[in-house]
């Protein structure tokens, strides 16, 4: 992960230089977390801010699996996440039922929704995933409208613009 990560490092430096994001993808499995956890002493989350990487233009891919502290540094470093429920549902990555973005959008953090990938979801289809998102974090956290259907239509749209540093040409 060193070597991934200094690749990342060198990018996001291109990418503020050029005035664009740049996707990473983080937490996504209990596992790979621990994995990290194991090596370097804290979470993805964390561990990014260490080596200062953070920042508006980090667009921070499935973290399912961060920290409270991790949710209050996206929050400080205007990092914009991604949520992908169908590729948590098929995957059992654990997002849906402990993820903390219902946390992330109390603190006003830019999330969108994805797909991943075909061969991580099974569907590429943003209809779905609006509902993937509008209701699993329900059946979690034991409540309804955790995720409205409103904000999932949101998070489809305009916070998926916004992650990408487009929401004034589209969303």
């Amino acid at each position: 992960i060193q070597m991934k990560l200094s690749f990342h490092i060198a990018d996001k430096k291109k990418a503020k230089e050029l005035g664009t994001g740049i996707e990473i993808h983080v937490a996504p499995t209990q596992q790979a977390t621990e994995w990290l956890i194991s090596r370097k002493g804290m979470a993805d989350i964390e561990y990014l801010d260490s080596l200062g990487f953070l920042g508006p233009e980090v667009l921070a891919v499935h973290a399912g699996w961060i920290t409270e502290k991790g949710v209050d540094l996206i929050a400080k470093h205007d990092v914009k996440v991604c949520h992908c429920p169908g590729a948590s549902l098929h995957g059992a990555y654990g997002s849906c039922s402990r993820g903390k973005f219902p946390e992330l959008l109390e603190k006003k953090v830019t999330v969108a929704l994805g797909v991943d990938a075909s061969a991580e979801n099974n569907s590429l289809d943003m209809f779905r995933a609006m509902y993937q998102a509008a209701t699993c974090h329900n059946e979690a956290r034991l409540a309804r409208n955790v995720i409205s259907p409103e904000k999932a239509l949101e998070m489809a749209t305009i916070d998926g613009a916004r992650a990408l540093g487009m929401e004034q040409q589209t969303g």
